[in-house]
């Protein structure tokens, strides 16, 4: 879906793919369990998280770099329940990774956040650095019930400290926008099949804003060439 950055200049990093909008639905999540791993508390698993999300897809946004995944101070993750594994085990031959393993072993998505001090006082601003979930899991509104457990943190990482706000970048639908995805699109010799994919990326991109406006994000600004120092975005942010 994304990876953003924590600098007041934007960097080139991304958002991922989110579904389109539409009503969570909880029986589309409840074969999923969500677990947090925290960098300062959880130091092993955050590195075979990193090192996962490091090898997933990002398309239709850039790559999230190793350093920036680094960053994120708490991961969100969303993997397959016991009794979901252990019923695509009894039905296939192909392994899984079981529930007693690291976090990364079975993860089909995950929110990033990383804790960024407001000045003066105890507050901070919870910036959702990356938003990711696996291709095929993206209709099962993972994304979307991932951001809705996080948004409902109050504390940034330490009892003290209160979240103020909620800040991400996300791709926008632009000229610009749709002349970098022609760029970074996987060429395919059909061009009937090129330009399926290339509408089926300008829908995704379109859909994510929608998405982060029915959880109570706002537009703060417009970003020229964001991505790759190409496509548009936006700021978005929500009071915590």
């Amino acid at each position: 879906m994304f990876c953003g950055n924590t600098a007041k200049k934007p960097a080139s990093c991304s958002q991922g793919a989110i579904e389109s909008p539409g009503a969570v639905s909880h029986a589309m999540t409840a074969d999923f369990v969500f677990h947090e791993v925290r960098r300062e508390r959880d130091v092993g698993q955050h590195n075979a998280v990193v090192g996962e999300l490091e090898r997933w897809c990002y398309l239709p946004y850039p790559a999230c770099s190793r350093r920036n995944l680094e960053k994120v101070d708490l991961f969100l993750v969303a993997s397959p329940s016991p009794a979901s594994i252990s019923a695509s085990r009894a039905t296939s031959t192909s392994t899984t990774a079981g529930a007693g393993e690291d976090a990364s072993s079975a993860m089909v998505g995950a929110v990033g956040v990383v804790w960024v001090p407001l000045a003066p006082g105890r507050e901070v601003e919870g910036y959702i650095q990356v938003v990711l979930v696996q291709p095929a899991y993206r209709r099962r509104h993972i994304a979307e019930d991932l951001l809705r457990r996080v948004l409902r943190l109050v504390e940034g990482g330490d009892p003290v400290r209160r979240i103020f706000r909620w800040r991400l970048h996300t791709m926008v639908s632009a000229p610009q926008t749709t002349a970098y995805l022609r760029r970074v699109l996987p060429e395919n010799d059909n061009p009937a099949v090129q330009d399926e994919l290339l509408e089926e990326m300008e829908r995704l991109v379109a859909a994510v804003p929608r998405v982060y406006e029915k959880l109570g994000f706002t537009i703060r600004k417009n970003i020229y060439a964001y991505y790759n120092k190409s496509a548009d975005a936006v700021e978005m942010v929500r009071r915590g």
